[in-house]
């Protein structure tokens, strides 16, 4: 597993498309349901990718975890960057994220 999975132009895509995700959710295009079911999409996509580059076996305990924190982290910062005009906005989303990212 690399040191970061965000470190390669697939992890920097998918932090762009996060990015652009977080922005319509703030201005009411998705619902609550869909950024859940994306946070999830995307957790399994960069497992996918990982696994198919060799990095990975898909099951490991340890990469599955690195993979989760680190999208967490992700979702955290781009939330952080989108709601710094409305504050408190982002709270319900980060408790969403940290149930998520438990039950995964």
């Amino acid at each position: 597993m690399p040191k970061s999975t965000f470190g390669d132009s697939f992890g920097y895509a998918m932090q762009k498309e996060i990015s652009d995700y977080m922005q319509d959710f703030y201005a009411g295009k998705v619902s609550r349901e869909d950024l859940d079911s994306y946070f999830e999409k995307c957790c399994t996509s960069m497992r996918t990718y990982r696994t198919g580059q060799h990095q990975t076996s898909g099951t490991n305990e340890a990469d599955n975890t690195q993979i989760v924190s680190e999208m967490y982290e992700v979702f955290a910062k781009e939330n952080a960057l989108t709601v710094t005009s409305i504050p408190f906005a982002g709270l319900s989303f980060m408790r969403t994220t940290r149930r998520l990212c438990a039950a995964i």
